[in-house]
């Protein structure tokens, strides 16, 4: 296997294997396996544990919506520890947006996506990696943040 498949194999939670696989709505695989560390390849259809989830600004408050409405709002998502949400994409929206964009609210509606991570991040124990506190800026790129301290080998 190649080490993307490794790691998919070890991170499996059942999968359908290759030409067993369901091609439509409704079908059943014979070939479901749920044996952790079990050979994957090309073909291969599944669920895979993730050992870090994260999201930025643009996403998370949509995440979040969907799920508060269809999983409840005060339910607690599993494995908080395990995820990161971001603050990196519109840092800095007040300064560069036009006037006009401003007048269509858009500027507001941004504001809004920052408020609904926030609190969500905070309902539900997320890390919130924000903007600084002594000076205008975010902590750092996401995904910088996610390769320099969190996508470590054995994490």
């Amino acid at each position: 296997m190649t080490l993307a498949e490794k790691i998919f194999a070890r991170h499996m939670i059942g999968f359908n294997v290759g030409a067993d696989a369901p091609t439509g709505p409704g079908e059943q695989s014979s070939a479901v396996s749920g044996v952790d560390g079990e050979a994957v390849q090309p073909g291969d259809t599944g669920f895979a544990r993730a050992d870090l989830r994260f999201s930025h600004e643009y996403v998370t408050p949509m995440a979040a919506i969907f799920f508060e409405r269809y999983v409840g709002k005060d339910v607690k998502v599993n494995d908080p520890a395990s995820i990161l949400f971001f603050r990196d994409h519109l840092t800095f929206l007040d300064e560069v947006i036009s006037e006009e964009k401003k007048k269509l609210g858009l500027l507001d509606l941004a504001t809004q996506l920052k408020l609904k991570q926030q609190s969500f991040a905070a309902k539900q124990g997320i890390k919130l990696h924000g903007e600084l506190k002594d000076r205008k800026g975010s902590e750092g790129i996401c995904h910088s943040i996610v390769l320099e301290r969190y996508a470590l080998p054995d994490n």
